[in-house]
């Protein structure tokens, strides 16, 4: 757990806020101190977006993982951009009809 959470750049508070878990709690759970239900594994599992069997055997290409997260960071960025780019379309298209409605 803790090279993904290492790899994709996140402290320990982000992956424990997720959970809604304490950070000691989460230390705990990082350090095999404290023992984890398959549920609890299944969580952090979708958290780091990975399959389980990663995290249970410990198998991690984590510069597969790295260049995985540069790219999903990416497309949210461009998600972003795209939002942003809709909304000015469309305050484009209302002032161009307002011009219209006027000008008739």
């Amino acid at each position: 757990m803790k090279e993904i959470r290492i790899a994709k750049k996140w402290a320990q508070s982000v992956v424990a806020h997720s959970l809604q878990i304490s950070i000691p709690a989460y230390s705990k759970i990082e350090t095999n101190i404290t023992d984890c239900s398959v549920k609890r594994i299944q969580q952090i599992a979708d958290i780091f977006n990975v399959p389980i069997k990663i995290l249970i055997e410990g198998d991690l290409d984590t510069e597969h993982l790295s260049v995985k997260t540069v790219l999903e960071n990416k497309l949210a960025e461009n998600k972003e951009y795209l939002a942003a780019l809709k909304t000015q379309l469309i305050a484009l298209y209302e002032e161009l009809r307002q011009v219209k409605i006027v000008a008739t």
